[in-house]
C-alpha cells in the first residue's frame, strides 16, 4: 500500500498539523558514539562508506566547536576520496548527527520537487507587472543543500531552499524526511522557523524508506487503495519565497490578524498534487531501477555531490564578493563622510565669518543709531530742562521781586511813620 502526503508550516501562526507516523526500516543503522575523538569520527565515516551502509551517526559535541569540526571533516573526508555526510546540530541536546542514509529515492524526489517550485516561480515572473517585484523574483536563488547557520540556534542542511541572493538564509526550506519519526522532522521545522525570522516557510515530505512505499502528510495526496486520487495543490505567496521586505502586501501571506479580520489574498505560486505524484513516481522508478536517470533528465548521485560542492563554493565566492563590495561601499562612505565633514567645516567656517561680519556691521549700525538717538534725547532733555529752569527762574524772580517790593513798601511806610513821630517829638 502506498500513499503520498506532505506537510508545510508557515511561520506566521507557528502551528504544525498533526502528521502521520511511519515505521523505521531495519536497513537503516543508527550509531551513537560516546565522547569520540576527531579521528574516531573519521574512522566511523570511512567504515560506513566502505560498507556502503545507510546510517545515522550521532554524538555529543560542544556548540562552540561545531564549526571547526565541520570544516575539518570536510577536508579529511575529501582527502580520502569519499562523500562528505550531511551534518546537522541540535542546540538543545548539543548533539551532532551525521546523515549517511540518503538514497536515490530521497535525493531525486527532493530534486524533482525543488524543480517544480522553481519552475512555478520562473513562469510567474513574466506575469508580474511591478518591475521591482520582478527584480526580486529574478534575484531569487536555489540555496540547494547549503549549510544554514544561525549562531546558537541553527546548524542544518535542508534538502532544498529558496530565497533572495542578498540574504544569508533562505525564506523557504524543504525537507524530504526518511528513516526518522515525524516528530524529528517536526522539531527540525520548528528549529528552522525559530532561527531568527528570515526563514518563513517550511515544506516537509515524509518517505517510508527504502522500499519507496509511501510519502506521508496530514492530507493524503496519493494512496493505492483510492480509485480517484485527491485533487489539490500546495499554494505559496511570494513572501514565502523572498520575504516581506520591499514586497507589496498583495503578494504577502495574510497574517493571523489579517485573517481574523477577514482579509484574503490569492496565492501566486501553485504546485499541484498531480505534479507531486508525478515527481514521486519518477523518483521511485529511479530508486527501483525501473527508469534510468536520462529518462527523468536527472543528474547522477556523484554529480549531485559535485553540485553540492560547487554550490557551496559559489555561495562562498558570492559572500566574498558581497564582503568586498561592502568593504568598497564602506570605504566610499568613509571618503564621502570625510569630504562631507571637510565641506561642512569649510561651510561652517564661512558662515561663521559671514555671521560675525554681519553681526559686527549690525552692532556698529545699532550703536550709531543708539548714539544718535541718545544725542537727540539728551538735546531734547537739556532743552526741556533749560526751558523748565528758565520758567522756574522767572517765576522765582517774579516772586522775589514781588516779595522785595512788599518789603520795601513796608519799610518805607515804617520809616515814614518813624520820621513823622520824630518830627512831632521835635516840634514838641
Amino acid at each position: 500500500m502506498a500513499s503520498l502526503e506532505t506537510g508545510y508550516h508557515e511561520m506566521a501562526h507557528h502551528d504544525i498539523d498533526e502528521m502521520a507516523h511511519h515505521d523505521i526500516d531495519d536497513d537503516i543503522e543508527r550509531i551513537s558514539l560516546q565522547n569520540p575523538t576527531f579521528d574516531q569520527i573519521v574512522e566511523c565515516i570511512v567504515d560506513v562508506r566502505n560498507r556502503d551502509a545507510k546510517c545515522f551517526v550521532t554524538f555529543a559535541w560542544p556548540e562552540d566547536q561545531v564549526d571547526t569540526l565541520t570544516f575539518r571533516l570536510q577536508d579529511r573526508v575529501f582527502e580520502l576520496g569519499m562523500i562528505v555526510p550531511r551534518i546537522d546540530y541540535d542546540f538543545t541536546s548539543k548533539t551532532v548527527q551525521l546523515n549517511m542514509g540518503e538514497t536515490p529515492l530521497h535525493y531525486h524526489f527532493g530534486a524533482f520537487s525543488d524543480r517544480l517550485f522553481t519552475e512555478s516561480i520562473d513562469r510567474l515572473i513574466p506575469e508580474i507587472q511591478d518591475p521591482a517585484v520582478r527584480l526580486l523574483l529574478k534575484a531569487t536563488i536555489d540555496f540547494g543543500t547549503s549549510r544554514l547557520h544561525v549562531k546558537g540556534k541553527l546548524w542544518n542542511q535542508a534538502d532544498w531552499a529558496l530565497g533572495r541572493i542578498t540574504d544569508t538564509l533562505p525564506s523557504l526550506v524543504s525537507e524530504v524526511a526518511f528513516s526518522q519519526t515525524w516528530e524529528n522532522v517536526e522539531a527540525k521545522m520548528i528549529q528552522y522557523m525559530k532561527s531568527g525570522g528570515i526563514i518563513r516557510t517550511g515544506i516537509a515530505f515524509d518517505i517510508e524508506y527504502p522500499k519507496a512505499d509511501s510519502i506521508t502528510r496530514a492530507e493524503t495526496l496519493y494512496h493505492t487503495q483510492l480509485d480517484t486520487q485527491p485533487a489539490g495543490h500546495i499554494a505559496l505567496y511570494l513572501s514565502d519565497v523572498v520575504g516581506i521586505t520591499g514586497l507589496p502586501r498583495i503578494y504577502c501571506r495574510p497574517s493571523a490578524d489579517e485573517r481574523n479580520a477577514g482579509i484574503v489574498r490569492e496565492p501566486q505560486i501553485i504546485v499541484t498534487y498531480d505534479q507531486l505524484r508525478d515527481a514521486f513516481f519518477k523518483a521511485r522508478k529511479i530508486h527501483q531501477g525501473v527508469a534510468c536517470l536520462e529518462d527523468c533528465a536527472q543528474e547522477t548521485y556523484l554529480e549531485k555531490m559535485a553540485r553540492r560542492v560547487a554550490e557551496e563554493e559559489k555561495r562562498t565566492e558570492e559572500m566574498a564578493r558581497r564582503v568586498a563590495e561592502e568593504e568598497k561601499r564602506t570605504e566610499e562612505m568613509a571618503r564621502r563622510v570625510a569630504e562631507e565633514r571637510e565641506k561642512t567645516a569649510e561651510e561652517m567656517a564661512r558662515r561663521v565669518a559671514e555671521k560675525r561680519e554681519k553681526m559686527t556691521e549690525e552692532i556698529a549700525r545699532r550703536v550709531a543709531e543708539e548714539r544718535e538717538k541718545m544725542a537727540e534725547e539728551m538735546a531734547r532733555r537739556v532743552a526741556e530742562e533749560r526751558e523748565k529752569m528758565a520758567e522756574e527762574m522767572a517765576q522765582r524772580v517774579a516772586e522775589e521781586r514781588e516779595k522785595t517790593a512788599g518789603e520795601m513798601e513796608k519799610r518805607v511806610k515804617e520809616m515814614a511813620r518813624r520820621m513823622a513821630e520824630e518830627m512831632v517829638r521835635r516840634m514838641a
